[in-house]
């Protein structure tokens, strides 16, 4: 008996160092990759040195003013920005942002937008529709919900004309007028 338990306590004694040992080797094994994995995140997420960066609505209305920001910038840095060849001027405040405020777009289409300072330089478009297209949805809500006297239904239909033109009028844009009808703007408002 007493043979036995030696062996039994031999074994479990040589199976406890063993599972040490594996454990030892898998902890810094997995603390190396955690490190190389935590560098290789690190590089890719920072952000690069004062790189401007645009803040635009997803559209803009014809002759409707709209305000445009530009971030990341060094405070006090003079911004200059430049929108369809209409200069803008502005001042970075103190978390490096400058607002452009009261910008009002004359031609429909895309606008072509570009902010600068101290040589650094941010690009962008902005899609720019007619006045009248911002009434459409309602309208043509209105009209179905006194055609089918049901008012639910009309306005998932007004919802989703709404997200097909902030999209595009095209056959992509309205199934992904249909898809941020609901995902967007349903889902959300709930």
């Amino acid at each position: 008996m007493p043979r036995s338990a030696e062996t039994e306590s031999g074994i479990l004694i040589h199976r406890c160092r063993a599972t040490i040992c594996a454990v030892s080797t898998d902890t810094i094994g997995d603390a190396i990759n955690k490190k190389i994995l935590l560098g290789i995140l690190l590089i890719a997420l920072a952000p690069a040195a004062n790189a401007i960066e645009l803040v635009l609505p997803k559209v803009a209305l014809q002759d409707i003013e709209t305000t445009i920001i530009a971030t990341d910038m060094i405070p006090g840095a003079p911004v200059q920005l430049a929108v369809d060849g209409i200069s803008f001027a502005a001042v970075a405040d103190d978390q490096g942002q400058a607002s452009f405020a009261s910008i009002a777009l004359t031609s429909i289409g895309t606008a072509d937008i570009t902010a600068s300072t101290s040589g650094d330089t941010a690009s962008a478009s902005l899609r720019v529709l007619p006045g009248w297209v911002s009434v459409t949805p309602p309208l043509i809500a209105i009209v179905i919900a006194l055609l089918l006297r049901n008012v639910i239904p009309a306005l998932l239909i007004g919802v989703w004309l709404g997200a097909t033109l902030l999209r595009s009028v095209s056959v992509q844009g309205v199934f992904g007028g249909l898809l941020d009808g609901f995902e967007v703007y349903v889902v959300h408002a709930l």
